[in-house]
């Protein structure tokens, strides 16, 4: 593959900074200067469930009025298995096949004249896929680049008013072909956004901001006019900032949210060679409104978030001529409610130990492309809760736990089938344990519980026909992680 090179290098320069960890006591650090200093690290990384794993370096230098950073960054999932026991629907949200992704990135701060500041940012992306479903159940490859970059600054205007102005740009190339190697198509996006906003304080404990955007997105598959695309949006935004009382934050906002465009979504229905005139894609946008309350309490902490969406579009699959394509359709309304809880449990005479929370409520209603109704977005969560608690065991220099999951229920849809995914509770642990500058992690997701049930139900023709078969079948699905980390 073309990008197989690039990718290598830089796989090899995000882990070729060597590993430096310097000692809390200022006076005792190496290659500290009068006014700054410079870190290295390596990080490897493993998700809890064992999906993912890899590793991050990072660079700093922290010298007085100028902060800069260069970060190296290489994961990759560990493969499953494309004959899952799962359905395809189910495999192509939930699993995305075998990926690589690398990226470079340099953040850059300075202090300028009378307390403004200035940030640059630039970051080099590569990814590589195989994805193990697609229409037609063609496996397909992808090799996208993206190189991005953004400046912002901040400049006071008086005492209780801050200007921020920023600009940022992203160009992305997008490769597919077969796995068998077959050509496939080239698609190049643009991201173009300007923006500016005013930051007031207006007393203590209250700032208010307000500001618009501009953003262009532009999209050019395989150099046809006919495939071209672009999309234009203004994007106001406003936020206040309360502090009614100690220790507590309360925001409130509002703002034009709009996604990136999904590179795979729009090859896929430009790639039509007898496209539908009502349908098409586009980003993902909605107007959303936003409220939350952050309150801690000594080392207890508790937050509570609301998140509406409405007006704006989802992307569903849709019916064309001999299969399904994904496509833009109305979003009617999308809610969110999110509470965590952070607890320490000595006053209940278990010392030394955490207790963490957090509980998730989604509600949606968008367009159903095949049958017209007002339905959930596929594969969303109605409800999600976890719960972990972890033993501090100090003289041991370890840390020890159980997790907890609730179950859910989640619905795909496709054109002529829809699938319903019953995940049962689930009880997992993990331990970690850090002598001196080294710490191991262990982690056991789905010990106990965590089976799937998933129920298929296929129609003659489309899901506005009638019911054909129903199929049901169940799977257990437990992941083991271990990560080792040493500081040099």
């Amino acid at each position: 593959m073309r990008s197989f090179g690039r990718l290598a290098m830089l796989a090899a320069s995000a882990l070729s900074i060597p590993a430096f960890a310097f000692a809390q006591d200022a006076a005792s650090q190496p290659f500290a200067w009068q006014h700054g200093a410079v870190n290295a690290a390596i990080t490897p990384t493993a998700a809890a469930d064992g999906s993912q794993i890899g590793g991050t370096s990072k660079l700093e230098l922290d010298t007085a009025g100028l902060q800069a950073a260069v970060t190296g960054t290489v994961v990759t999932n560990t493969s499953r298995d494309s004959t899952s026991d799962a359905p395809p629907v189910v495999q192509a949200v939930g699993d995305p096949g075998s990926w690589t992704r690398a990226q470079i990135g340099v953040t850059a701060s300075a202090d300028g004249p009378i307390g403004s500041k200035l940030t640059v940012t630039g970051n080099d992306q590569i990814s590589q896929s195989v994805s193990p479903y697609a229409p037609g159940g063609v496996r397909q490859t992808l090799e996208t680049q993206a190189l991005s970059g953004t400046v912002a600054a901040t400049v006071p205007v008086n005492p209780k008013l801050d200007a921020k102005m920023a600009a940022s740009a992203t160009q992305s190339s997008t490769r597919s072909a077969t796995v068998d190697g077959d050509d496939g198509s080239h698609l190049q996006t643009a991201d173009t956004q300007v923006s500016g906003s005013l930051s007031y304080r207006a007393m203590k404990g209250v700032t208010l901001e307000a500001g618009a955007s501009v953003e262009r997105q532009d999209a050019d598959l395989d150099g046809d006019t006919a495939n071209s695309a672009s999309y234009s949006y203004v994007k106001p935004e406003a936020l206040a900032t309360v502090t009614p009382w100690h220790g507590a934050t309360v925001k409130l906002g509002a703002e034009h949210a709009v996604d990136p465009l999904n590179g795979a979504n729009y090859m896929a229905l430009a790639n039509l060679s007898d496209k539908p005139q009502d349908l098409r894609i586009a980003p993902d946008h909605a107007w959303q409104y936003r409220a939350s309350l952050d309150q801690k309490i000594g080392a207890a902490s508790l937050s509570a978030g609301v998140t509406q969406s409405q007006s704006g579009t989802a992307t569903e699959l849709a019916p064309v001529d001999g299969g399904q394509t994904p496509a833009s359709v109305a979003l009617k309304k999308k809610q969110k409610v999110t509470v965590a809880v952070s607890l320490p449990l000595e006053a209940f005479g278990l010392s030394d130990t955490q207790l963490n929370s957090q509980a998730t409520w989604r509600k949606s209603r968008v367009r159903d492309p095949v049958t017209g109704a007002w339905r959930r977005a596929s594969g969303e969560a109605p409800r999600e809760a976890s719960l972990n608690l972890t033993k501090d065991l100090t003289a041991a220099d370890a840390k020890i736990g159980v997790s907890g999951k609730l179950g859910t229920t989640r619905d795909f849809y496709q054109v002529n089938q829809s699938t319903e995914v019953r995940t049962a509770p689930r009880l997992g642990a993990f331990f970690s344990y850090a002598p001196g500058r080294t710490s191991m992690n262990l982690s056991v997701d789905g010990l106990m519980g965590g089976s799937q049930q998933f129920t298929d139900t296929l129609y003659n023709g489309s899901r506005n026909g009638s019911v054909s078969g129903v199929n049901s079948h169940k799977a257990n699905d437990a992941h083991i992680s271990f990560s080792l980390k040493r500081e040099m």
